[in-house]
């Protein structure tokens, strides 16, 4: 016989409570509020990255991929 609803909640709940990976609650998040602004999920070291990124291509500071990743590649050798 199938657990009820009910049941099949308070069983997740159970196994919810022992979660320790930070990566899995973020799904589940993602999962139960799938309109939450992303946004507000990143550091403030990252928004300012980022912003800072947007900045700089708007001002033509940019390098095509291929060069970004050369450039990577030489760096890790």
């Amino acid at each position: 016989m199938a657990a009820t609803l009910e049941a099949r909640k308070l069983h997740i709940l159970e196994h919810l409570a022992e979660v320790q990976n930070e990566a899995v609650i973020h799904q589940i998040e993602n999962l139960l509020f799938p309109n939450r602004d992303w946004w507000l999920d990143l550091s403030e070291r990252e928004q300012k990255s980022i912003l800072n990124g947007a900045k700089q291509a708007k001002e033509g500071k940019k390098v095509e991929f291929k060069t970004l990743m050369q450039r990577l590649k030489e760096r890790s050798a």
